[in-house]
């Protein structure tokens, strides 16, 4: 029988999903993100996403 995780499987899904699509588009060779390391942006983004369920709609 399949059980629901329901929330936070849709989060680590969710957030494996923007994890994925973020890699490609973080250009860390020019711009404001120039020499800034790759692995850092993707963790404040992961922080940032992980995080708003705190925030009121």
């Amino acid at each position: 029988m399949l059980v629901s995780k329901g929330a936070p499987a849709f989060r680590s899904h969710f957030l494996e999903f923007v994890i994925e699509e973020l890699e490609g588009e973080v250009d860390i060779t020019k711009g404001k993100n120039q020499g800034l390391s790759k692995d850092l942006i993707l963790k404040f983004f992961i922080a940032a996403i992980g995080n708003s369920n705190s925030v009121d709609y």
